[in-house]
């Protein structure tokens, strides 16, 4: 097997009989400091892959998560997904595009997102948890009021569901275009109201359970909804305001603007 690196890719070519991580890392190490989010892994020029080869993914999948950044495949020839698919524990936790393109603009929502761009989310914030059809605009604003008086930062969090037949890290476009488009909508509320603010991404399997799991791990204090009026109807925002204020161990606040513009919390 031949493994060559250019930009932020990693070309394979030839026969992937065994894990070959150890061979591949050296090329991966150096893509990844100067494409710190992530790299891809072009498989186009393998012409087969065995069994014991496959956990070269594997492993390289966890060893570069470990550090932070990710790894996406790409270009697979069918022999090779086929095989892929065929060993239990491997294609359900590998990331794999459609095409290089996909997998730059995943790679991208952490770069917008990330450590390197805002401060990373911290102990002890108010967080406001970004899904669609919340009430953002209002909930930054009467958040904001809280952060001021507490002296807290406010931590912006867009959630992205992955289902669970899917690699929590597989790249999926919609998704990550809405999530990056409400942290946009969010920040600008920010902005209006002067605020200092933290951004994240997390992706979730549940979008409560992941939220709870959220709220522990970085103990926030606070957690803020937008609702709007007719989410009184809606099954699955109610199920997430019963569980958080059943589970939260933080204050949850839900924030509703009244039918007049007045603004007022309920």
């Amino acid at each position: 097997m031949i493994v060559t690196g250019k930009n932020d890719v990693v070309q394979l070519s030839g026969a992937l009989h065994k894990n070959q991580w150890l061979t591949i890392k050296a090329a991966a190490r150096l893509l990844l400091r100067q494409h710190s989010q992530g790299i891809l892994i072009d498989c186009s020029e393998l012409t087969e892959v065995s069994e014991e080869g496959t956990k070269t993914f594997l492993e390289a999948m966890r060893d570069i998560q470990g550090e932070g950044a990710r790894i996406v495949l790409v270009n697979l020839p069918e022999n090779v997904l086929t095989m892929i698919r065929s060993v239990p524990g491997v294609r359900s936790q590998l990331p794999i595009a459609k095409s290089e393109e996909e997998a730059r603009a995943s790679l991208r929502v952490g770069v917008a997102v990330g450590k390197a761009v805002e401060r990373p989310m911290s102990e002890n914030c108010i967080l406001i948890p970004l899904l669609p059809g919340f009430d953002i605009d209002y909930a930054v604003d009467v958040a904001g009021r809280a952060s001021r008086e507490l002296r807290q930062p406010i931590t912006l969090a867009a959630l992205i569901v992955v289902s669970r037949n899917k690699p929590l890290n597989t790249p999926m476009p919609e998704e990550e275009t809405v999530a990056v488009s409400l942290l946009e909508q969010a920040e600008r509320a920010a902005k209006r109201n002067s605020l200092a603010y933290g951004r994240h991404v997390e992706r979730v399997r549940d979008a409560e359970e992941g939220l709870l799991q959220l709220i522990k791990t970085y103990k926030a204090s606070h957690v803020y909804i937008g609702a709007y009026a007719d989410h009184i109807r809606d099954e699955q925002f109610l199920r997430m305001v019963e569980i958080l204020l059943h589970r939260a161990p933080c204050s949850v606040i839900i924030a509703r603007q009244a039918p007049d513009k007045d603004h007022h919390l309920e």
